[in-house]
């Protein structure tokens, strides 16, 4: 009796956290709402949609805004939203920001999972997302949002290595627009690049520090290790290989608190690798299903098995009580 009541526990107890789990990873009336006017509505519904939620997000009156924004990534990744479209949705995200949109158009710069136009589009609105969300001159910074922000640097400037102008020059424009000193060590390394990278670094170290220095890596080199103490060491030595990026160079970015990260993007992908990264959270969702129900089928048949035993030695007990019986 005690262990049909374990096992009875147990499988309610997994039921009930499948479904919530379940329930946490679907997506919200809202979301479905946004995901259906911009997948499916006309234009002016959608432009309509986009002023509602970009006035009200000003004015801080927008409800239920994790709901939204996760309905604008659904839409931006539906295979069904037209190109336009997709560029509304990245300039309503890039408008309300977060630490969540960060790491969304970092993952899309690093797969360019979209047409020319689009990832140009999206560079450029990371510009507009990291000019919003400037480290704060005054006090402490999210540390969600700082980690989140100096990742998508990391990925513009290895966007910046790989693609020619003028998506080069966008993405060295939008760290610049940064105002995060923790991208200069890699900018500064840059200096001893090709021509063509040495201009689009030097650039950007100009907007990002509001220095004047010459492109000259010992001048840059003297000033961010002043700037930035941790970056010392990682200037303090030979230049890296040309087209090394974050992971060839060795180097790392340490976040908003001053914690060093490890970097998370590098451009140059095997063929596969970006659609591996965009689905690595469903992957994760199918295991820990998978788990629950293996583990649930375990529960059910041991609990079966203990049932039945517990019945056939009854079934036993009376056949023999009964020959007892008889033989009286």
């Amino acid at each position: 009796m005690r262990a049909r009541i374990t096992a009875a526990a147990l499988a309610g107890s997994l039921l009930i956290a499948s479904a919530a789990w379940a329930a946490e990873k679907a997506p919200s009336a809202t979301a479905m709402k946004v995901l259906k006017v911009l997948v499916q509505g006309t234009d002016n519904e959608a432009g309509s949609l986009a002023h509602t939620i970009v006035n009200k997000d000003k004015h801080g009156e927008l409800p239920a805004k994790a709901d939204i924004l996760r309905g604008l990534r659904i839409a931006c990744e539906h295979k069904s939203v037209k190109p336009r479209r997709r560029r509304v949705t990245i300039r309503i995200m890039s408008e309300i920001g977060g630490a969540r949109t960060a790491g969304f158009f970092r993952k899309h710069l690093a797969s360019r999972s979209w047409d020319d136009e689009t990832v140009a589009f999206m560079v450029k609105k990371s510009g507009d997302l990291l000019r919003r969300n400037r480290p704060p001159a005054e006090g402490e910074e999210d540390y969600s949002v700082g980690e989140a922000m100096g990742e998508l640097v990391e990925a513009l400037i290895e966007f910046a290595r790989a693609e020619p102008e003028p998506l080069r020059g966008d993405a060295f424009k939008a760290v610049g627009a940064s105002g995060r000193m923790d991208a200069a060590p890699e900018l500064v390394k840059m200096l001893r690049d090709e021509p063509a990278l040495r201009r689009g670094a030097h650039a950007a170290l100009q907007e990002l520090t509001g220095k004047k220095l010459p492109c000259a890596p010992g001048a840059w080199a003297a000033y961010v290790a002043e700037k930035v103490p941790d970056a010392a060491d990682e200037l303090d030595g030979a230049p890296p290989p040309l087209g090394g990026g974050f992971m060839a160079g060795g180097g790392s970015v340490s976040s908003g608190e001053g914690v060093r990260i490890a970097p998370a993007v590098v451009m140059e992908q095997k063929p596969g690798a970006a659609a591996a990264t965009e689905t690595e959270p469903a992957k994760r969702y199918y295991v820990f299903e998978i788990i629950i129900v293996v583990a649930l089928v375990v529960v059910v048949t041991v609990s079966s098995g203990l049932v039945g035993k517990r019945q056939s030695g009854a079934a036993k007990g009376k056949g023999q009580a009964a020959k007892r019986r008889r033989r009286r």
